[in-house]
Formats: C-alpha cells, sequence, structure tokens
C-alpha cells in the first residue's frame, strides 16, 4: 500500500547523536561498555587539561572508569603504525582513539582503518577540531567519531557523536545532554564549504609569512586537503609563555594546546610530549579573522621575539 507521506523515521537516516559537547558524546560512547580483565583504551600520549575546563577528551575515561593505555607519539604528533600494530596484536585493546589534532590528520588513517579492521578492533576518531561533514574524510575512516560544533561555528556549545559501524554501540544521552535547539539551527544555516574555505585561506597565509621568521618553528607546512582548527607553531629557545603574555597584552590571544599534560603521562614515558607542550603556541585561522588581522598578529609576533632574545 502507497502511503500518503514518508513515515519511515530509520530510512537514509544516519546514525549520529547531537550532544551538548564532544566531551558528552565521547562519553556517551564509552557509557556502559564492558572491558575484559586486562584490556583497554588505547589513547595517544598527548592529552592535557585546564584548571578551567579540564581534559576535554580524558575527562569521559574518568568518568566511565574505562581502563586505558597510552601510545606514544612522535615530535610533530606522528602516529607510529608499527608500534601500534604491535600494540593492537597482543588483543588487550578492543578499542582505539586517534585525535585529529588542529583538524589534521596525524597518520595514514586508511592504513589505520586496515589495522583495526584486521584485528577486530573499535576504530574511534576524535574529531573535536574537525568540520563536520557528510563528504569522505576524517570522521568517517573509524566505527565511531564525535565532533564539537562550537570549536567551528559561532556557537556556545554542541558536538555530535557519529556512528560509522552500525555493530559499534553507545550508551544513553542523560537529561541535559542534548544539543541546544539554537545550536542545531545555526549548524542548519552555516556555510561549512565558506568556512572551510575561510580556514584554509588564513592557514596558507601564516604558513607563508611565518616561514622565514626567526625563533618559530611552522609545525605543518602544507595541510592538504585538511580544514584546520587553529594554526600550530612551535616557539623556541624557551620563549613561548613570555611570547604568549606578551600578545594577550596587546589584544592579541592565542592558545597553547597543549602547555600542561594530564598527571597519566609522565615525561619518562613521553618525552615528546613534554617537548612539544612546552613549546607549542596555536594561532587562529577561524572564518572571523582576516588578512590584516593576521598580519597584524604576525608583525607583533616577530617583533616581541626580537625584543625577547635581545
Amino acid at each position: 500500500m502507497i502511503q500518503k507521506d514518508a513515515a519511515d523515521v530509520t530510512k537514509h537516516v544516519r546514525d549520529w547523536t547531537f550532544t551538548n559537547s564532544a566531551r558528552t558524546a565521547f562519553e556517551v560512547l564509552l557509557r556502559g561498555r564492558s572491558w575484559p580483565s586486562g584490556s583497554s583504551l588505547l589513547m595517544p600520549g598527548y592529552i592535557g587539561f585546564t584548571d578551567r575546563e579540564g581534559s576535554g577528551v580524558f575527562d569521559p575515561v574518568r568518568n566511565t572508569g574505562t581502563p586505558f593505555t597510552f601510545y606514544p607519539i612522535g615530535e610533530r604528533l606522528q602516529v607510529d603504525l608499527e608500534r601500534i600494530e604491535a600494540l593492537l596484536a597482543t588483543g588487550n585493546h578492543p578499542m582505539i582513539l586517534v585525535i585529529h589534532y588542529f583538524g589534521l590528520a596525524h597518520v595514514d588513517m586508511a592504513a589505520m582503518q586496515e589495522l583495526c579492521s584486521r584485528y577486530k578492533v573499535i576504530l574511534v576518531e576524535d574529531c573535536a577540531h574537525v568540520p563536520l561533514t557528510t563528504d569522505a574524510g576524517l570522521g568517517t575512516y573509524g566505527g565511531a567519531a564525535f565532533h564539537s560544533l562550537h570549536k567551528i561555528l559561532a556557537v556556545p556549545d554542541g558536538g555530535v557523536l557519529r556512528i560509522n559501524d552500525p555493530s559499534v554501540h553507545r550508551g544513553t544521552l542523560a537529561s541535559g545532554e542534548a544539543c541546544a535547539a539554537s545550536t542545531m539551527e545555526h549548524v542548519l544555516r552555516s556555510d561549512l564549504p565558506a568556512i572551510k574555505a575561510d580556514r584554509k585561506r588564513n592557514y596558507a597565509f601564516l604558513a607563508e609569512r611565518l616561514k622565514d621568521v626567526e625563533g618559530v618553528e611552522v609545525l605543518y607546512p602544507s595541510i592538504g586537503e585538511w580544514v584546520p582548527h587553529d594554526f600550530p607553531i612551535r616557539v623556541k629557545d624557551g620563549l613561548r609563555e613570555k611570547l604568549y603574555f606578551a600578545l594577550m597584552e596587546k589584544a592579541l590571544p592565542t592558545t597553547a594546546l597543549y602547555y600542561r599534560m594530564i598527571d597519566e603521562i609522565t615525561v619518562q614515558d613521553h618525552p615528546n610530549s613534554y617537548a612539544l607542550s612546552t613549546s607549542i603556541l596555536n594561532l587562529p585561522v577561524h572564518q572571523d579573522t582576516g588578512e590584516n588581522d593576521l598580519r597584524a598578529l604576525c608583525d607583533t609576533m616577530e617583533k616581541e621575539l626580537t625584543l625577547l632574545r635581545s
């Protein structure tokens, strides 16, 4: 029988849960999971926290009592697939988290996906810095992924848990954890291709402007197809903190992801993480930032670095 209107709410619908934040989305994924004795979630060994905000990606692990093991990362956050395979081959890690820091991929995701498939491990992507999209790309390799809406759009909150593999189960959303209607409206009204283009253009400007500045190392001169959340640099000679505050005094705010590691990540086990955390500075590339703003930021940075080194 033909119905007057479509009524099947399960047809051509993506398995996405809209939450109040990315950390809630991750916690919903972890909620209610059972972990066999000796097993644990694999996580990258570069996770920080602040006194004001806590740790966005580690708080859900603590809150759910999820057992965890950190895998090491390189000095530019790159992931060694051979070491990952050795960990997966133990059979002790039914789930692995890959974090797309700054909106960029730090490992060959197709190869990571293949490894996880081979060892029957659930691949989860932390896409808090990655724009939500229906296209192929970051967020579609894993059995699950989670995004932050307020880190990309001009909204105060919002996250998304996306389930790409129907065999991946999640917990339930608690009262007060759903995404606000006003945030959902803004998402629907946003021109994401234009936002992505602005961010990529701003990134390219900074990469060219800062490539030869003394005292600065551009971590990723070229980002290819990825859409950046920010522009990470390394400030040399131990001047990161002084430069950060000098820019703040001139109403040029930057961030440092992460300037402080969680206690569970030690300098003995993760020296690359600590080396990066003491020198990293993240510059804005968001869509509200124009070329004149970035030029002023770079000019001021260069002057301040010269003064700090003198």
